[in-house]
């Protein structure tokens, strides 16, 4: 994946998460706005360049970008260049065109009064699966459990980023936590998925240098 797209409603904050993950992601970092067409002029005349390691591009004012500029930007989305990633950052992808939410891994980010913190979110991945149904079992409100899906994305994507567990594990894992998030936005059963969420996430192994 080379596109990110991180949404939340404290916009501080989906920046600063935006910017942890791209600093585990990328050696060099730069950020740009992207509000006209003017500015992702200037985008594409950057990223012509070469790029020998790892790098990331931060993409702000999203939001308020005229259909014109998202048009353009998704030029640069559909041909990917090596090394590079883009890290998107808005308010919620409904602002963005569906092309260019479809070709991004969308991060959703919680505000700052969650209901769980990265490091329960952490244990929750180590616990035995007794355990995790009775973490889960706790959950009773709707928000309450898309806050939890949410925070959780977030922490497997740093995974995927530190080499922490099994790829394939972590990836699957990942995708049963946006499947579970969406299945939740849609009003379905909040106890029946969280169980089969519960029933299908693969367990973590760190061995001690990962850790």
């Amino acid at each position: 994946m080379h596109a990110y797209l991180f949404v939340g409603q404290d916009l501080d904050l989906v920046e600063l998460k935006a910017k942890e993950f791209g600093g585990k992601l990328g050696k060099s970092n730069y950020s740009f706005s992207l509000t006209k067409i003017d500015e992702v002029r200037e985008l594409a005349r950057f990223v012509k360049f070469s790029f020998e390691e790892p790098t990331c591009i931060y993409l702000k004012g999203l939001g308020e970008a005229t259909e014109e500029a998202l048009n353009a930007f998704l030029k640069n989305l559909e041909e990917p260049q090596k090394n590079l990633y883009y890290i998107l950052i808005a308010t919620s992808e409904n602002n963005l065109i569906p092309t260019i939410v479809s070709r991004c891994q969308i991060v959703r980010v919680a505000g700052r009064k969650s209901l769980t913190n990265d490091q329960n979110l952490m244990n929750f991945l180590e616990l035995s699966l007794g355990k995790k149904f009775s973490f889960v079992d706790s959950i009773k409100k709707r928000e309450e459990a898309i806050d939890f899906l949410q925070n959780l994305t977030v922490i497997l994507h740093s995974y995927l980023v530190e080499g922490k567990g099994d790829f394939k594990e972590v990836c699957s894992n990942l995708s049963l936590a946006s499947y579970t998030h969406l299945a939740l936005q849609r009003n379905g059963n909040i106890a029946l998925h969280l169980t089969n969420f519960t029933i299908n996430l693969k367990n973590f192994e760190f061995t001690r240098d990962q850790i």
